[in-house]
């Protein structure tokens, strides 16, 4: 269990009392042995050892790993994800010295090695460097039924992630996977309320142009959906200009494309 807090002496105690209370009521005692307490690294010494003498659990390094995703700060490294990659090649080692025909490669690496970092790719969003490192371990099994096989690659990994009718095997390009993954991981945000949404619209987010216009500037609150001030698929500026204040017309009309054609309702499908 992680729990966040600020470094107020006061907000320490209380989750400190807490937990006391935690373990006066279940008979749990929590091991603060095998509990960390994670700081920036810039944190001054001082207040790192006023955490520890309030918490008695002794400070660790980041990165940690959370449910099999790599928890971290600054630079996304190869490192981070190197457990997972370690996986797969253990699994593909496995499976070397069997006489495997390209049809069970093809079976193995669409149905277990892909499958193997969906969990990862819905968490977190890997650098590019990690998710072709993973594409190169598939092709070489799939080519050479081995570990760092050198055998002939006769198609390049995009061609064999085409549909089988355009001429690939049909693999799953995980580039486009984490991409669908995050595309559900936002919907859900914006869509589905809850305390993690709502933390991060608060963070991260502007919030409905309701709240940003001027109180004093007349809003059209008849109009509920983006296709009511489109036209034929663009932005319908006067309307725009109508409704908003210049500036953020003018953001609109410069930075957002309408997306959606002049049938479609802005709801969930």
């Amino acid at each position: 269990m992680i729990i966040f807090s600020s470094l107020d002496e006061t907000s320490l105690m209380l989750i400190m009392q807490v937990l006391n209370a935690y373990e006066a009521a279940s008979g749990k005692l929590i091991n603060k042995t095998k509990s960390a307490m994670y700081l920036h690294h810039l944190t001054h010494m001082e207040v790192v050892s006023k955490v520890e003498r309030i918490t008695g659990i002794h400070r660790n390094e980041f990165p940690i790993i959370y449910l099999g995703c790599p928890i971290f700060y600054a630079w996304r490294k190869l490192e981070y994800y190197q457990p997972l990659i370690t996986k797969v090649m253990d699994k593909m080692q496995s499976w070397q010295g069997k006489l495997l025909s390209v049809g069970g490669r093809v079976v193995l690496i669409s149905h277990v090695l892909q499958s193997m970092p969906m969990h990862l790719l819905s968490a977190v969003n890997p650098s590019k460097y990690v998710i072709n490192r993973l594409h190169k371990l598939f092709a070489q099994f799939f080519w050479s039924s081995s570990v760092g096989g050198n055998s002939r690659h006769w198609a390049l990994w995009n061609t064999l992630c085409m549909p089988v009718e355009e001429g690939g095997i049909g693999f799953r390009s995980l580039h486009d996977v984490a991409k669908a993954l995050f595309s559900k991981l936002w919907w859900n945000f914006r869509t589905k309320p809850s305390l993690w949404s709502s933390f991060v619209c608060q963070k991260y987010c502007l919030g409905a142009l309701y709240f940003l216009v001027p109180q004093d500037f007349g809003i059209d609150e008849t109009v509920q959906n983006v296709h009511e001030v489109t036209l034929d698929g663009e932005w319908d500026v006067d309307r725009l200009f109508e409704m908003l204040p210049e500036d953020l017309a003018v953001h609109i009309l410069e930075k957002i494309k309408p997306l959606l054609p002049k049938q479609v309702l802005d709801v969930p499908c």
